[in-house]
């Protein structure tokens, strides 16, 4: 396999991936999405809160836009 095709892979799995997990919040009950969890963030909002962010930064690179890590510095969830 070569580069682009693995890239195209994993930009499939990304777009799979998701998917399925904005299928699960949907399902969620009211306050459960900023509800208190035991985990790395405090919430399934403040995990979303970092994959957007995450996802703005990689876009900014890939996109030579030449932002970088300031690319947080705007970032309003």
């Amino acid at each position: 396999m070569n580069l682009l095709d693995h890239l195209r892979r994993m930009a499939g799995n990304n777009l799979w991936s998701n998917d399925r997990l904005y299928r699960a919040v949907l399902s969620l009950q009211p306050g459960e999405f900023e509800a208190e969890r035991t985990s790395f963030f405090p919430s399934i909002k403040a995990t979303l809160n970092h994959i957007l962010a995450v996802d703005l930064l990689y876009l900014d690179f890939l996109e030579e836009g030449g932002l970088g890590a300031a690319a947080h510095d705007d970032f309003v969830p």
